[in-house]
This record gives C-alpha cells, sequence and structure tokens, in this order.
C-alpha cells in the first residue's frame, strides 16, 4: 500500500481524470492508500489498472472491486464491474495518471530532491547518498531496484507526509524514460554516474544512450545542481557545461588525481587502496578544489571507483548540507546491497560475489578489482553480458581479450554468449590454452564441480554474470551459506 492519502478530487485534478459514478460519491472523501495490486490491496483503497507488455489489470477489476477498492482508474470503463458501488475514473492512460498522481504528491511533500542515474553503479550511489542524508533528516530513498517508469512514481507515492530529503534512482530503458522521470521527480541535484553500453540494443548509437541520460537535467534550473565525473566521458563533459551555460544550473565535477580532469575538478579523489584488513573496504582521500584539505575515507565498497562514487554522493549531500567530513564518517557504516562486489573471506578463499547483474563497465571494474586483491592465485568466472544487441559479440570479446591480458590464473567462462569472451581471450593470446575453460548454457553443474577444485586456501574467485544467468547459485555452491549469510 501507499503511504500517500489523497481525495477524490485531489485525483480528478492530478490525473485529468472523469469520473463516473454508480452512486453519490463524497468529493472530498479521502482514499486510504494507492494500491496497483490486487493482491495486496485493502478496503477503501484506490485501484489504479495498470497495463504492461505481459499483463492488463482490467482483467483484475472484479477482484479489485471485491476486495474492497473504493475507486477504479482504468482507462476502459467497459471493463469496470456492472455492480460496482464504488467510483470509476476513466484516463486516456493509467500509467501516465499513476504518475501524474506521484508528481502531484511530490509537489505537495516539496522535499529537497536528489536524483541518480548513469549506466551503472545507480543503487550504490543511491545508498551512498541516503546513508549520509539519514544522520540529518527525515530521508526516503529508491527501495531495490524500483526506478522504472512505474518504480520511481511508486516510491514517491510510498513516502511518509513528513520526508524532507527524496533520493531517487531512475533507470533506462529507452529514449524519453529519464526526461519522464525527471518531470515527474523536478530534481535539486542530479547525478550521472557514468555511461556506459547498459540496454544498448535499443540504441543506434553510443551518443544515444549518453543524450538519454542527459535527460535527467531536462528540468534542472539555475536553482539545480549537476554533479558528473568530469574523467569519466569527455562528450558528457561537454555537453553538461554548455547545458550549465544555457539553464544556469550549477555544475560540480568529480576527478581522479593525476587526471587531465583535474584541472577543471571540484572535488579531486586519489587512488583507492584496498584495506589489509578487510578487503572489502577502499582507502582514499578527497579534498575539495587543489587547495582544499583533504578527508580521508575508509567505506565498505571495492574497486577502483569507489573514490569517485562517494565523491559524487559527498558533493550532491553538500548541497543539502552535510560536510565532506561528516559524509566520510557516514559512509564507514554503509550497508552494501547483496551481490553487487561483495568479497568475503572463507575458509582461507577470497569469494567475490559480484552477480547482481552484468555490463562491460562492471566487469572490467569487477577484474580491476580481482587483480588487486592479494592472493596466491586469481580466478575469473564471467558468464553471459545481456542487453548489448548488435555488439554484443565484439563487446563480449573485447572483455575476453582484456582479461587475457590481466594477472590472471584461469578464466572460466560459462553461457551461450560467453562463448565470445573465451573466443575474445584464445585470439588474444594466441590460440586455445589452459587457462580459458568454456562451459555451455547447459553445463552449470560442470562448472561448480570445477570450481569447487579451485577452492583453496590463498586465493580469489570472482563471479561476474548478467541477471538471467543467475551466478549466484554458483556463490552459494561454493561458501554454502552465501557471502555473509546472503544467498
Amino acid at each position: 500500500m501507499m503511504t500517500a492519502k489523497f481525495s477524490t478530487d485531489e485525483i480528478i485534478k492530478a490525473t485529468g481524470g472523469i469520473p463516473k459514478y454508480t452512486v453519490d460519491v463524497d468529493i472530498d472523501a479521502v482514499f486510504p492508500g494507492i494500491s496497483t495490486d490486487t493482491r495486496t490491496i485493502s478496503t477503501g483503497e484506490v485501484f489504479f489498472a495498470l497495463i504492461g507488455e505481459n499483463h492488463d489489470a482490467h482483467d483484475h477489476l472484479d477482484e479489485a472491486a471485491s476486495k474492497g477498492a473504493a475507486l477504479l482508474v482504468v482507462s476502459d470503463s467497459s471493463k469496470a464491474p456492472t455492480c460496482y458501488e464504488g467510483t470509476v475514473l476513466v484516463v486516456k492512460d493509467v500509467q501516465r495518471a499513476y504518475q501524474d498522481l506521484a508528481a502531484y504528491y511530490r509537489k505537495t511533500l516539496d522535499p529537497f530532491v536528489i536524483a541518480v542515474t548513469g549506466s551503472v553503479g545507480k543503487t550504490t550511489m543511491k545508498d551512498m547518498i541516503a546513508c549520509i542524508l539519514s544522520k540529518h533528516a527525515r530521508v526516503w530513498h529508491t527501495q531495490g531496484n524500483l526506478n522504472n517508469q512505474i518504480g520511481l512514481p511508486r516510491t514517491i507515492l510510498e513516502a511518509p507526509e513528513d520526508t524532507e530529503i527524496l533520493v531517487l534512482e531512475m533507470g533506462l530503458a529507452y529514449a524519453g524514460d529519464i526526461e519522464r522521470l525527471a518531470e515527474i521527480a523536478l530534481p535539486d541535484v542530479s547525478i550521472i554516474t557514468n555511461i556506459g553500453l547498459s540496454h544498448r540494443e535499443n540504441f543506434d548509437t553510443d551518443d544515444g544512450i549518453l543524450r538519454a541520460k542527459y535527460e535527467i537535467c531536462a528540468f534542472l534550473d539555475e536553482d539545480g545542481t549537476l554533479v558528473i565525473d568530469a574523467g569519466g566521458n569527455a562528450e558528457l563533459d561537454r555537453l553538461a557545461a554548455e547545458g550549465s551555460r544555457e539553464k544556469g544550473y550549477g555544475l560540480v565535477r568529480i576527478a581522479m588525481e593525476n587526471t587531465a580532469a583535474v584541472e577543471t575538478a571540484d572535488y579531486i579523489v586519489t587512488k583507492t587502496r584496498i584495506s589489509e584488513e578487510d578487503p572489502g573496504v577502499t582507502l582514499f582521500e578527497i579534498k575539495t578544489g587543489h587547495a582544499g584539505d583533504a578527508v580521508p575515507f575508509a567505506i565498505p565498497v571495492p574497486g577502483s571507483y569507489a573514490g569517485v562514487s562517494a565523491a559524487m554522493a559527498s558533493a550532491a549531500c553538500r548541497f543539502a548540507g552535510v560536510s565532506l567530513t561528516d559524509s566520510a564518517k557516514a559512509l564507514e557504516n554503509l550497508e552494501r546491497t547483496p551481490h553487487r562486489l561483495a568479497p568475503a573471506i572463507i575458509g582461507g578463499v577470497l569469494i567475490i560475489d559480484d552477480t547482481y547483474n552484468s555490463s562491460p563497465d562492471s566487469a572490467m571494474s569487477g577484474l580491476d578489482y580481482l587483480v588487486n586483491v592479494k592472493a596466491e592465485a586469481r580466478i575469473a568466472v564471467l558468464a553471459d553480458m545481456n542487453e548489448l544487441g548488435d555488439e554484443a559479440e565484439s563487446i563480449h570479446r573485447t572483455i575476453g581479450a582484456a582479461a587475457a591480458n590481466m594477472d590472471i590464473d584461469r578464466i572460466y567462462v560459462y553461457g551461450e554468449k560467453a562463448r565470445w569472451i573465451a573466443d575474445g581471450a584464445e585470439e588474444e593470446i594466441g590460440g586455445q590454452c589452459e587457462k580459458i575453460i568454456y562451459f555451455g548454457a547447459d553445463d552449470k553443474e560442470t562448472l561448480i564441480v570445477r570450481l569447487k577444485e579451485e577452492v583453496v586456501e590463498g586465493r580469489a574467485i570472482y563471479i561476474k554474470g548478467s541477471r538471467s544467468m543467475k551466478m549466484e547459485e554458483v556463490v552459494l555452491a561454493l561458501t554454502e551459506e552465501g557471502i555473509n549469510g546472503v544467498v
């Protein structure tokens, strides 16, 4: 159930719906909640009959009514129950109406809004910001990966009425998606973590992905701010600067030290180091500008990009009144999302669970982490990467070639598309060798049996694959209880 409560009149005004009453209804009556799921709907709530690719909630209006829905928001009133005693509100597009109601509630709450998008790192960034700000204000943030055209409105509608800060993750499938989400959320601070090749199958060019991510700035004005990694993408930096000049929003640049991007950076991050006491903790310093004092950070986020991520999060939180020092202190207690580059030493073996999902950028980041940990032998387990469109083969081959040149002892490759990873690695090396071991899409059990032979004290095993590959099953097989009990 959504937290937000609205009267009939508010819902009509927010959605532009046309009411069709079967009985007299008090226009000022307040409904106790909003629902899009007949399985969890409660008596008196408003039910939005959303239409998805494989599901039309109009087919379940009878169930919604029988469970006590007091108002049905529909686009086809003919499917409403004939004996329904509640209110039917007819809209042109139920999803749009649902989003419009969320936009109305966001304006009613009037919180400070921080929005995050990017090809990878969105969830970690959102979690970092929420972790920092929760010590200073009443924060509501995206739960899990509810970051799409339905998930973001739901997040807003679930926000308590006393919410002071909203931290929203914005996902992308097609051009126009982020702009619509930005229109609903109206961010005060927008963050673009990076521009990669996620969802490449839905775009003709890399520039299309870039501009789709940049849509997060569509509703920024002179009171807003954009935070970017200045060293991540030169075209993004140019586009952001151009937008700042034209629209007046502030632009905050983050950069690693000893890079060209430092010249224009507002925050500078030192080279990251893996803690010798805990391989899941990354050490670095951040300073504001070239003359600022360096603030030490020790955060439970593995990987070389952890420093830039922390700097971006800290920069955004400065606009909510939190100092860099306070951000560093808060992030020491950050709770990580399971299966996202999660290392744990089990029986003397370092198992690195990175099975939440996979993309070219996150895979390279994970491999970079692997080669920088202390280990007597390093083993990479790489499965299919999805949503890469026509470039899937070339991208998988590129990952394979890169892995072949790294200080990795063996590369286990699993899946249909992952065959290209093996091909790319073998071509780079100059022929088949014992370093590259391939398993077909039906050979997961055989892969697990072979990997169990690699579970030897002093070794490090990195496991990566797209969500559909269910590589967490491999982690579970090697660890029995998963990483930190998470399976």
